[in-house]
C-alpha cells in the first residue's frame, strides 16, 4: 500500500474542505445553540466552522487590550475604590442575592456593572427583571441569523445609543428578555428590543408572565451619577461562537461596551471583576489561536450528508433541468465534450508533473558536495595545523637538526655549497675539543632525530631546547670545538 507524502496530505484535507464548504453554500444548515453543548466527537464540522465553544476568551482579551487588570474575588471588589472598577456577570447572577455584594450602592457610589443573563433575575432596586422566558423568532424572518429560529437580530431602539451607534447586526443565542415592575419607571431606558415577529417561549414548563410589553426589549442601561449599569437578557452575545462570526457586528458590539462601561469622566475604570457561570476569570492575556480544522473523517461524514441530503431533495436532477433543459441536444454534448477534454488536458497535466525528475531538496549537488570535501587551506597549513592539534613538532625539530648537519655533509661529500638530496645512513666520524663531556652525546642525538628510522615524540617545550641545541652546534663547529673527519685536528682530544 501506497503512504501519501504529507504534502499529498495536505491538499486532500484541503480539497475535502473546500468541498465542504462549497456544499454549505448550496445546502443550507440550520446552525442550532444546540451544536455548542454537544460532544467534540459528534459535532458537525460545518456547524464547528460557524458556531466554535462557549467560551470568552475573546471578551477577555478585548479587556486586556483596553488595559484592564482582573480582580478575583467580591472581597477584593469591595477592597479597591468603585469608581476604578467594574462588575461583569455572564450567565450566574447568584452574586446578586449575595449580603457581601450590595451592588446598588456599589453602582451609586461609582462603580459600572455588566448583567448579561438569559435566566430569571431581578434587579428590584432598578425596577427591572430578567424573565427567564426564551424568545423565538421565525426561521424565514430576515432577523433569523442563518435561518435560526433562536439567533436573533435585535433592534436599537435609537441609533445614538453609545453601545449601539453605528451598528446595524448584533445577533443573539437563546436569549430571554427584559420586564419592568414598573412599565413607567424612567429608570434604565430600553436600548435596543427584538423584533416584533419574535415570540416569548415557556422555559422549563414555567407559566409565562400574564402580560409583555411588544417589542420585547433586550437591553436597557443608564448612568447613576458616576456609576453605570447594563443589563442584557443573554450573555452568549459574547462567546467566541458568536465573536468569530464576521458577518455581525458582536465583536464591535463587545468592544463599545467595554469601552461604556469603563469610560468615566476623569478617565477609566482599569480593576475588573469578570464572573463566567459563577466563577472568576483573572486571565485577561488569553493566548489567542485559529479554530482547529476539523478532523478528516468528519469532513467525510459531512460531505456523505450532504450529498444525501441533495438526493433526497432531487437536488441533482433538478440543477441539470435547469441548466441542460432548455440547451439544443447539438449544444449539449458540445458542453459534454468541452467538458472530457479539458478533463482530460488536466489529468494529463498531472501525470507529466508527477512523472518529471524531482531534486532531492536534502541533498547538495555533486559538485557543491565535492566543494566541502576539498579544504580550503594548503598542505603546508594543514600539517601545521595537525602538529599543533597532536602536540607532536618531530617533523619541525627534525628540519631543524638537518640544517644542523647540512654544511658537514657537504663537505664531506665534496660538494660544498651545493644542495644534497643524499640521506646518509651513518654519522661521519666526529671529533671534540675542550671539557665538553655530553658534546658527543648531544651530536649523536641530534644525527638521530635528524637522519634516524623511528621519530621521536617532540614536545612545544622539547622544540625549544632543540633550537638552542642546533645554535650551540653551530657555533661549536665555527669555533673549531666539534670537527669533522677522519683525524682529530691538532690539540684535539
Amino acid at each position: 500500500m501506497t503512504r501519501l507524502a504529507p504534502r499529498q496530505l495536505r491538499r486532500m484535507l484541503l480539497v475535502a474542505a473546500l468541498i465542504s464548504f462549497g456544499f454549505a453554500a448550496i445546502w443550507p444548515t440550520r446552525i442550532s445553540a444546540q451544536a455548542l453543548d454537544e460532544p467534540s466527537s459528534q459535532r458537525d464540522p460545518l456547524a464547528l466552522a460557524r458556531a466554535m465553544a462557549p467560551h470568552t476568551h475573546i471578551f477577555r482579551k478585548l479587556l486586556h487590550k483596553a488595559g484592564c487588570k482582573p480582580l478575583t474575588s467580591v472581597r477584593e471588589l469591595n477592597n479597591n475604590d468603585p469608581e476604578d472598577c467594574v462588575l461583569i456577570l455572564l450567565g450566574d447572577t447568584s452574586i446578586l442575592g449575595s449580603t457581601m455584594m450590595e451592588y446598588s450602592s456599589f453602582i451609586r457610589q461609582g462603580g459600572a456593572v455588566l448583567v448579561a443573563t438569559d435566566r430569571r433575575v431581578s434587579l428590584a432596586a432598578f425596577e427591572i427583571l430578567v424573565t427567564g422566558e426564551s424568545v423565538e423568532i421565525p426561521e424565514n424572518s430576515p432577523f433569523a441569523y442563518k435561518r435560526s429560529v433562536e439567533c436573533i437580530t435585535v433592534l436599537p431602539t435609537r441609533k445614538d445609543w453609545p453601545i449601539f451607534q453605528g451598528l446595524d447586526r448584533v445577533v443573539t443565542n437563546r436569549p430571554s428578555y427584559l420586564y419592568r415592575i414598573q412599565p413607567d419607571s424612567p429608570k434604565l431606558p430600553t436600548w435596543a428590543s427584538f423584533p416584533e415577529e419574535s415570540s416569548r417561549v415557556p422555559d422549563r414548563g414555567r407559566n409565562l408572565l400574564r402580560s409583555a410589553p411588544n417589542p420585547l426589549p433586550f437591553a436597557a442601561a443608564d448612568t447613576f451619577g458616576k456609576g453605570r449599569l447594563l443589563v442584557l437578557a443573554d450573555h452568549s452575545v459574547f462567546i467566541n461562537a458568536m465573536l468569530w462570526q464576521r458577518d455581525i457586528d458582536n465583536l464591535e458590539f463587545t468592544e463599545k461596551c467595554i469601552q461604556w462601561l469603563t469610560d468615566r469622566e476623569d478617565g477609566r475604570r482599569t480593576h475588573v471583576l469578570f464572573m463566567d457561570e459563577g466563577f472568576p476569570k483573572s486571565d485577561f492575556d488569553v493566548p489567542m489561536k485559529e479554530p482547529p480544522l476539523p478532523p478528516l473523517e468528519s469532513v467525510v461524514q459531512a460531505i456523505n450528508r450532504g450529498l444525501r441530503g441533495m438526493e433526497e431533495e432531487n437536488r441533482f436532477n433538478v440543477m441539470l433541468a435547469d441548466t441542460f433543459g432548455s440547451m439544443e441536444r447539438a449544444k449539449v454534448l458540445q458542453l459534454l465534450a468541452a467538458v472530457l477534454t479539458i478533463g482530460l488536458v488536466v489529468f494529463c497535466v498531472v501525470r507529466l508533473m508527477h512523472a518529471r525528475h524531482r531534486l532531492e531538496a536534502g541533498v547538495p549537488l555533486l559538485n557543491t558536495g565535492l566543494k566541502q570535501l576539498v579544504s580550503a587551506a594548503s598542505l603546508v597549513d594543514q600539517r601545521q595545523r595537525s602538529m599543533i592539534r597532536e602536540g607532536n613538532f618531530w617533523e619541525a625539530a627534525r628540519a631543524l637538526a638537518r640544517q644542523a648537519f647540512t654544511g658537514v655533509l657537504a663537505s664531506q661529500n665534496g660538494s660544498a655549497g651545493k644542495k644534497t638530496t643524499r640521506i646518509p645512513r651513518l654519522l661521519p666520524p666526529f671529533h671534540v675539543r675542550g671539557s665538553w663531556k655530553q658534546r658527543k652525546r648531544q651530536v649523536r642525538w641530534l644525527w638521530k632525530l635528524a637522519y634516524g628510522d623511528e621519530p621521536i615524540a617532540v614536545s612545544a617545550r622539547k622544540l625549544v631546547e632543540v633550537t638552542a641545541l642546533v645554535e650551540q652546534f653551530h657555533k661549536a663547529l665555527a669555533d673549531g670545538l666539534v670537527t669533522f673527519g677522519e683525524a682529530p685536528p691538532s690539540g684535539g682530544l
